[in-house]
């Protein structure tokens, strides 16, 4: 994004809404102390038993008794001589990878594989793998340990085209035996009125879980080029631990959404109870181009607790380019760490300072626990095609002041 289209999108977005001046000095946040990274170490847990090893898409989590868990995406099997899916199905998963057959999972083992570390990441044990089909280099897009012991996780319901029963929306999945065995993927939102593409979970302080991504507010079905010209940031809330969800909670205000269609994103939960959000998105000046021409930028924004819900506060760019998948880790330092990027706020983004750690791998997930260690695990190498040798990574650190 250019500076001059920076500020044409600032000045259109604060008639509507007050948007964060990035990079601004903030009085609450000059007096706060610095932080650096303290007993850094990193170092691979896992690799596929395959070589070269298809392993990627990690996401993690803390469960009550303090020991971590991970998952991740597996593949194994033969690089060539594969059978590829059927059209249809190529074509409706075609944004970009169906089109690309060392994409195509078709033929191949796969499966989700668990680990847990019960010593704050110093050794990792696997403790269960549930396969499935689908042409696609992945299903799960995120899962969390809640406070009833229940492990709950998001599935991509447009990546299962093997199985007709299902709807291709956003599911979830239950699990009361620490991954063993999973119930029945059920809808997020109701699939005649919503294409859900969640991102990820969370269980706020007062027991509630939220689901994140994107929604379009058109029936599942399509193709992913469809919905996801008209996806916007998507927050559910369940009050009984996920087993039901209620209608999306609007997270920016209607006049941004137009030429947003993208559904990565993540949140935090701030002490006051206001969600600091950073959003991949499509870039504001790109909306009328095609969706494959549109350029990806990073945005952030608050929403403003009130009662038992939120409303949107602010919403403006990031002084980032785009990362990806943005991770935040809500610290019991107070600040809000930004996991791609390396950088710390103290006041929900309105400044930021960059903190001293050595790169992760790629669309890395971090937690803390409640010693103050900092878990980061990403996969090596990126959105790869299959036959290009990946593996799990971990770091670990606590953040000290100078």
């Amino acid at each position: 994004m250019t500076a001059r289209s920076l500020i044409v999108c600032t000045i259109l977005l604060a008639t509507a809404i007050r948007v964060a001046p990035a990079g601004e000095a903030n009085p609450e946040a000059a007096g706060a102390p610095d932080w650096k990274v303290a007993d850094f170490e990193s170092r691979t847990i896992y690799h596929s038993p395959q070589t070269p090893g298809y392993t990627c898409w990690v996401y993690l989590w803390k469960m009550q008794d303090q020991s971590a868990m991970a998952g991740f995406y597996q593949a194994t099997g033969p690089a060539e001589g594969r059978p590829r899916a059927p059209m249809d199905v190529q074509k409706k998963l075609s944004w970009p990878h169906l089109s690309d057959p060392r994409r195509d999972m078709t033929g191949l083992k796969t499966c989700n594989v668990y680990l847990r570390s019960t010593d704050a990441g110093a050794t990792w044990q696997t403790v269960s793998e549930d396969t499935f089909r689908s042409p696609m280099n992945g299903i799960v897009v995120g899962t969390a340990g809640l406070q009833n012991g229940t492990i709950l996780r998001a599935v991509s319901g447009p990546c299962l085209t093997d199985d007709p029963d299902l709807p291709r929306t956003g599911l979830a999945q239950r699990s009361t035996d620490v991954t063993k065995t999973w119930d029945k993927p059920a809808s997020l939102l109701p699939p005649e009125e919503f294409t859900v593409l969640p991102v990820g979970i969370r269980q706020l302080r007062d027991g509630r879980v939220v689901v994140v991504g994107g929604v379009a507010r058109v029936p599942c079905g399509g193709a992913w080029g469809e919905y996801g010209l008209v996806m916007e940031p998507l927050l559910l809330v369940s009050n009984d631990n996920g087993q039901t969800w209620g209608p999306p909670v609007p997270v920016i205000p209607e006049e941004n959404r137009k030429g947003w269609a993208c559904e990565e994103c993540d949140v935090a939960e701030l002490p006051n109870g206001d969600l600091f959000w950073v959003f991949r998105r499509c870039a504001p000046e790109d909306q009328d181009r095609p969706l494959h021409q549109r350029r990806h930028v990073q945005w952030q924004g608050v929403m403003a607790k009130q009662g038992d819900t939120w409303t949107p506060k602010w919403v403006g760019p990031t002084p980032f380019p785009n990362t990806g998948l943005p991770n935040l880790v809500a610290t019991r330092e107070g600040v809000v760490l930004h996991v791609n990027v390396g950088h710390w706020t103290a006041d929900a983004g309105k400044t930021w300072r960059r903190l001293d750690l050595p790169g992760t791998g790629y669309y890395p997930k971090g937690v803390q626990l409640d010693d103050g260690r900092i878990l980061i695990v990403a996969h090596t190498g990126s959105d790869d095609p299959y036959g290009v040798d990946q593996k799990i990574v971990m770091s670990r650190f606590r953040l000290a002041r100078p």
